[in-house]
């Protein structure tokens, strides 16, 4: 069985531990908790997807975008560090860890919800992920707040399901946002 987590930060400044706290704290629950549950009847190894997408201004550029001498993380990559620590780095690894197989990646697109879901959906079909069961959305309470990104929660779900329709791993996943209180 997967899971999905997927944080949307780009209404959120990584570098203000106080804004960013409670998001890293959501995201930190919802993995430890995906870790502990266990499904006795299926024999099959969890799995825990978690991406991260945000907007180049808080990314930053990718590696080979970057000049060689320029080797400063940006907020983003910090906040995505934090997040991985908070966790536990040894869920990430597939040697020695005895719960679902954790993976991470950093998405980089616009603020548009619709692009979000499709960069998720083409990186999981890239990595030939099994069928995702239910997908976790976190996202900070200045989400929707931001009308450029979607009006209101209800408007993102479905057009995370419109996105998804077309990726058969995706097709069926049941959707939950949560939104982590910001101050």
């Amino acid at each position: 069985m997967a899971e999905l987590v997927l944080v949307i930060t780009h209404a959120l400044d990584p570098m203000d531990h106080e804004s960013s706290n409670p998001v890293m704290e959501a995201v930190a629950d919802v993995c430890i908790r995906a870790s502990k549950t266990r499904d006795t009847s299926i024999k099959v190894r969890r799995s825990l997807y978690l991406y991260m997408a945000g907007s180049k201004q808080m990314l930053g550029s990718r590696g080979f975008d970057k000049d060689e001498w320029d080797k400063q993380w940006t907020a983003g990559e910090k906040f995505f560090a934090l997040m991985i620590k908070r966790i536990g780095l040894e869920k990430f690894g597939t040697a020695g860890y005895r719960g679902a197989q954790f993976t991470a990646q950093l998405l980089d697109v616009e603020a548009a919800i619709d692009r979000v879901g499709v960069r998720c959906a083409s990186h999981l079909r890239l990595r030939r992920v099994p069928p995702i069961k239910n997908v976790t959305v976190i996202v900070p309470s200045s989400f929707t707040e931001d009308k450029s990104i979607c009006s209101s929660i209800e408007d993102a779900s479905k057009i995370l399901m419109n996105c998804w329709q077309g990726y058969d791993i995706l097709k069926e996943a049941e959707i939950t946002f949560m939104v982590a209180k910001v101050c």
